[in-house]
């Protein structure tokens, strides 16, 4: 009996696989309209890569089993994160894998530069595009097959959930069928209605879901429900939900809910001479959830250090020796400020222009509106030892300062004493939720934070 389903199995992949094989196109895409409209580095300089275009469709072929085929359209640059570079593609569970396209295109011209032959790693293909110009065009595809999988359901997620940390210019879901009427579907968390079309004489109907300029998700500090499309042929309602909650991603591993224990500490010793220039060694220490918020992994590469760098001090261009260790498991990054200019006056006075050390998702909270939640209580905490410059007296700044209305804590503090400033500031979020009652003091305190994180320092 088992030899009997073994081979009627065997004979059902066969079949399947010559039809797919026979219908194996790739999905279409239209490079010269992407070249013209979509963004590109003028648009965000900051960033290595843009998925120009992240497609998934989903088809039961012939009427046996169901087939499920990606498309991803990437320009990038030198400086691109390697995981965007190297694709692992496993067989699925149940399934097999096939590599459809992996190309290499010019934006300037379009033409296409050269092709990437996928190797077999025996339980799947690897693709490694290597050798690139200094900008480019990856396109790649491949086919997931399940021969044995009955009914047409799936979930996909806007942002890629397996792949993150790029933004995603347009991102579709689309669903082959030929019995529209009996798929159940749910887009979330916002309800969005997909398009509809038929295909030629084939009495198959296209449902496309499509969102444009997804931002790259988790990469901010608030708490956000991941979005997509769950569809379902034979289970209905209960299927739906099956499938969310199956699929629905968690920060892992779960960050600790005290403030104390997610701490992101910046420590500044620099030197000051009489021109006004800055330089010295800089350490951060990224306690808590803050080591897998900004760096992957204990052995980070140095584009990875280098991108940190830029999203906790924004726009700081005056740094080299960019270096990572772990301290008893706590990640710490440092780098030597090199010669960062102020502004030296007439006489003795100078205005010290120290580093701004303002991280891009902190100041990004400014602008949203409550009720929030963070993904994890947090501290910010920054000390900055400066040495004056001999035949200077002191630092005009001093006093001290101190908000703390009840969870939502600030305080800073001058001090100079024999020819050195320390300056220090703590902003602590003792709460994840940023209601109307606390969101007044959580952005006034903000405010402090950065008043101080890009203060000037006058020198006399």
């Amino acid at each position: 009996m088992k030899l009997r389903n073994f081979l009627a199995f065997c004979l059902l992949l066969a079949l399947f696989l010559c039809s797919s094989v026979m219908a194996a196109e790739k999905i279409e895409y239209n490079l010269d309209r992407m070249r013209q409209m979509d963004p590109d580095f003028s648009t965000y300089p900051d960033e290595k890569g843009i998925v120009w275009l992240k497609q998934d469709s989903f088809a039961r072929p012939e009427g046996v089993g169901v087939e499920r085929t990606h498309l991803w359209v990437i320009l990038g640059r030198s400086g691109l994160s390697e995981k965007w570079l190297t694709w692992n593609i496993p067989d699925p569970e149940g399934g097999i894998a096939e590599v459809v396209e992996a190309s290499v295109y010019s934006p300037e011209t379009g033409k296409m530069l050269k092709t990437v032959a996928p190797s077999s790693t025996g339980k799947g293909h690897t693709v490694a595009f290597t050798g690139l110009p200094e900008t480019f065009i990856l396109v790649l595809s491949w086919r997931e097959v399940f021969p044995g999988q009955l009914n047409l359901e799936g979930i996909c997620w806007f942002p890629a959930g397996e792949r993150e940390g790029l933004r995603v210019w347009e991102s579709i879901v689309e669903v082959k069928t030929s019995s529209p009427g009996a798929l159940e579907y749910r887009a979330f968390p916002v309800d969005i209605q997909p398009e509809e079309a038929l295909l030629g004489t084939s009495g198959e109907t296209v449902l496309t879901w499509r969102k444009i300029n997804v931002e790259p998700p988790f990469q901010g500090l608030v708490r956000e429900s991941r979005s997509g499309v769950a569809f379902t042929q034979y289970y209905g309602e209960t299927g739906l939900n099956r499938l969310i909650r199956s699929a629905a991603p968690e920060d892992s591993p779960a960050p600790s809910m005290k403030a104390r224990d997610n701490r992101l500490s910046a420590v500044m010793d620099l030197n000051l001479n009489e021109q006004g220039v800055l330089s010295g060694p800089v350490r951060v220490t990224l306690r808590g959830a803050w080591g897998p918020f900004f760096l992957s992994g204990s052995a980070p590469t140095k584009t990875e250090l280098e991108g940190a760098v830029r999203a906790l001090f924004p726009g700081l261009k005056n740094y080299d020796e960019v270096k990572h260790r772990s301290i008893k498991g706590i990640p710490e990054l440092s780098f030597v400020l090199k010669g960062k200019p102020g502004v030296a006056g007439s006489g003795q006075g100078i205005l010290a222009l120290p580093p701004s050390f303002d991280p891009t998702a902190f100041r990004a909270l400014e602008g949203l509106t409550p009720p929030l939640e963070l993904r994890f209580p947090f501290v910010l905490e920054q000390t900055l030892n400066i040495s004056l410059p001999k035949g200077t007296s002191r630092a005009l700044v001093s006093g001290e300062v101190k908000r703390s209305p009840d969870k939502i804590n600030y305080s800073e503090s001058y001090k100079t004493k024999k020819g050195k400033l320390t300056a220090e500031a703590r902003f602590e979020a003792g709460t994840t939720d940023i209601a109307i009652d606390n969101a007044g003091p959580f952005q006034r305190n903000m405010g402090l934070w950065r008043n101080f994180s890009s203060k000037p320092i006058p020198v006399r």
